[in-house]
């Protein structure tokens, strides 16, 4: 069987703490493992390997309990850092790999504004999201973004849409919420030269995105190990793309999306090695950008230092040169699809979380005696 997880990074506090020290000029007296290369001990070529765990465990007859039982999927701390479309736009404003946005809440634009309304709208689709919501239900398509303001105005009623506070004197949206509202949104231009799908039936073009599960195992040390899936979903399009329109099945990957507006849709693929053009250079850009995103928001994950595992699905559109772009991460994803392209992806990564996050988090360390039989 073929393995479809990779490591893609490991991380933990300490050596995060250290690069950050670095970087800001501290003189190193760092481990003997450290001093000839100078960085840290690189993971992410490292054959696929257990995560040191303080758990242990006791072997009854032929079943095994374990002392401490690992906390699972959403339940993890700060998870929703990485799963909250809003607030990982925001972390992640001005990263090379996140279109060009703007961040509204609460009344107020965080950081820079759009431009003023021109008199003729031309150039890229822009997106007016609204975070909370899912399937393409809280997109609207516009032609700029100062247009998002006509459509936030009427729920931002009370508050100064181009003001630098909120008029109840309220924090900046840095944990996502409000005591009084809870208006957020993101204006998001369209990726520049998006990559298109070559329906070989049609011989039509449309636009694509990719799903790439990816397992994160957390340990109480507040440690970290990613695995990225070498197999996604690719989500299409139902229409051929045309940059001119506005129109939703050009521009919508979502896949219920397009169910909703036709219920015999199945059009989906897969991504996988050997079986999609420049997959080699699209999966390691995929690899570096996810382990920016995991270096950028570590210190908001497992403050309270539980232990366990999570499964995400990343977005991402990528570019005519290959480039990948990340759009959002997403709990459960396509779990409960009947899809048969999304259920054989999905169904390879479940089968192998148990080797991959739960061993790890089990099994004692080289060395260790198991407790007798109790």
């Amino acid at each position: 069987m073929t393995f479809t997880f990779e490591i893609c990074g490991r991380y933990s506090f300490s050596s995060l703490l250290r690069t950050s020290l670095l970087q800001a000029g501290w003189t190193e007296r760092a481990p003997e493992e450290w001093k000839a290369g100078g960085d840290p001990p690189s993971y992410s070529d490292r054959p696929l390997e257990r995560c040191d765990s303080p758990f242990s465990r006791v072997t009854i007859g032929d079943y095994t309990r374990m002392v401490s039982f690992p906390v699972i999927r959403s339940t993890i701390d700060g998870i929703y850092f990485l799963s909250d479309k809003w607030l990982l736009a925001r972390a992640l404003l001005h990263k090379p790999y996140v279109p060009p946005c703007f961040i509204y809440y609460n009344g107020r634009w965080l950081g820079d504004h759009p431009p003023p309304l021109p008199d003729t709208c031309t150039g890229p689709v822009w997106f007016l999201k609204e975070p909370c919501k899912e399937r393409a239900e809280g997109i609207t398509l516009l032609r700029h973004p100062a247009e998002a303001l006509q459509r936030i105005a009427p729920l931002g009623e009370g508050h100064d849409l181009d003001g630098d506070r909120n008029d109840d004197g309220g924090d900046d949206g840095g944990d996502g919420s409000s005591a009084t509202t809870n208006i957020r949104f993101i204006v998001q231009q369209e990726v520049p030269r998006p990559a298109l799908y070559h329906d070989p039936t049609s011989g039509h073009l449309r636009k694509y995105d990719l799903r790439l599960p990816v397992l994160m195992i957390f340990t109480q040390n507040r440690s970290l190990v990613t695995y990225v899936s070498t197999k996604g979903i690719v989500r299409l399009a139902s229409q051929p793309y045309d940059p001119h329109t506005l129109a939703g099945d050009v521009h919508f990957t979502n896949f219920s999306y397009h169910k909703s507006l036709n219920p015999e849709y199945k059009d989906m693929s897969i991504f996988q090695p050997g079986g999609w053009p420049s997959y080699t250079k699209i999966f390691e850009n995929i690899k570096g950008t996810l382990d920016d995103v995991m270096r950028t928001q570590f210190t908001n994950l497992n403050k309270g230092r539980q232990q366990g595992f999570t499964l995400l699905g990343f977005d991402f559109l990528v570019d005519q040169d290959q480039g990948v772009w990340l759009l959002e991460a997403n709990h459960s994803p396509s779990m409960f699809s009947a899809h048969p392209e999304a259920h054989e992806v999905m169904a390879s990564c479940v089968s192998q979380m148990v080797p991959c996050a739960l061993a790890p988090l089990c099994s004692p360390s080289e060395g260790d005696a198991l407790p007798p039989p109790g």
